[in-house]
C-alpha cells in the first residue's frame, strides 16, 4: 500500500467479497458499519464515513449505505 486510505479501500473490498462469497449475502446488499468520530483518510467512500462536517463539505455525493 502507498497510504492509509488505500488499505482502509482495500479492506474495504476484501470484506465485501468476503461477504458475497463466503457468508452469502446477496450482491449489492453489502453495509459498511463505522464508528462516530472516525477519520481513515480523503478518499470518497472514506470521507464519506466521516461525521466531521470540515473533511466532508463539498465532497459529496457521498459513499450510500453507511
Amino acid at each position: 500500500m502507498n497510504s492509509g486510505a488505500e488499505a482502509v479501500e482495500t479492506a474495504i473490498k476484501i470484506a465485501r467479497k468476503y461477504g458475497y462469497e463466503k457468508r452469502g449475502i446477496p450482491e449489492n446488499e453489502a453495509k459498511i458499519v463505522v464508528a462516530k468520530d472516525n477519520f481513515h483518510g480523503r478518499t470518497t467512500t472514506i470521507v464519506s464515513f466521516s461525521n466531521d462536517e470540515d473533511a466532508r463539505k463539498n465532497f459529496g455525493p457521498y459513499t450510500p449505505w453507511i
